[in-house]
């Protein structure tokens, strides 16, 4: 049996899938510039994660991105 690794870190569209929130690529784009801005401020080195479409994504603190999404009211 696999044993799931829960990373913390999340891509913006598995973050948004994980809450049920639908986000264009306009949107992701936006959010992600958000999270790199404050993870640049708390001195946070986002990941990298293989992605088709783009080759690679930056992937962030589930922390950083729940602020992100609330600040852009997309979670409560």
């Amino acid at each position: 049996m696999l044993k799931a690794i829960d990373s913390g870190s999340f891509t913006i569209k598995a973050y948004a899938n994980l809450n049920g929130v639908k986000v264009n690529r306009e949107q992701a784009a936006r959010l992600g510039k958000r999270a790199s801005t404050l993870c640049r401020q708390h001195g946070i080195t986002p990941g990298r994660t293989r992605d088709e479409t783009f080759g690679y994504v930056l992937n962030y603190p589930e922390s950083i991105l729940e602020q992100v999404f609330k600040e852009a009211s997309l979670l409560n």
